[in-house]
C-alpha cells in the first residue's frame, strides 16, 4: 500500500506558487500532481487540516471518491472538521484536553519539585468512511 503523508510535496509546490495566492492555487496545485487515478496513491494522510481541506476539494472536484478511490485520513482539531459530503476519518486533537493535561503536570511539579513522567497527549480515532 502507497500511502502519502501530507500530499506528497504538495507543501513545497505551494511554496513554490506562493505568490499566486496560496489558498486559491492549493486546489489546482493538488489537481495537477494528482491527474489521473494512476497518479494516486492508496492513501493519504493529512496531519494538517487546512491542507487537507484544499486537498479534499481538489479530490472532490476531480471525481475522485474518498473511500472508493483513494482512502484518507486527517488531523484535525476539536470543532473544526473539514466539511466534505462524505464523512472523513479523523484523528481528532483536542487542544483545551491537552492545555488541562500539561497544566496538571506543571501543577504537580509546582508542588512537588518533581520532574514529571512522560505526558502523553492524546488523538481520538473517528471513524468516517474515506478509509473503509
Amino acid at each position: 500500500m502507497r500511502i502519502v503523508r501530507g500530499a506528497g510535496g504538495l507543501a513545497q509546490a505551494c511554496k513554490a506558487h506562493h505568490a499566486g495566492g496560496l489558498r486559491a492555487r492549493r486546489h489546482d496545485i493538488f489537481r495537477e500532481r494528482y491527474r489521473t487515478e494512476a497518479d494516486l496513491p492508496d492513501a493519504f494522510l493529512f496531519t494538517d487540516d487546512y491542507l487537507a481541506r484544499g486537498a479534499l476539494t481538489a479530490l472532490l472536484s476531480a471525481g475522485i471518491r474518498t473511500g472508493r478511490d483513494v482512502l484518507v485520513i486527517t488531523l484535525a482539531l476539536k470543532g473544526n472538521r473539514p466539511v466534505h459530503p462524505d464523512p472523513i476519518d479523523l484523528l481528532l486533537h483536542d487542544p483545551a484536553r491537552d492545555a488541562d493535561t500539561i497544566a496538571d503536570a506543571l501543577i504537580a511539579y509546582l508542588d512537588s519539585n518533581v520532574v514529571p513522567g512522560t505526558i502523553t497527549l492524546e488523538n481520538t480515532f473517528v471513524a468516517g468512511e474515506s478509509s473503509r
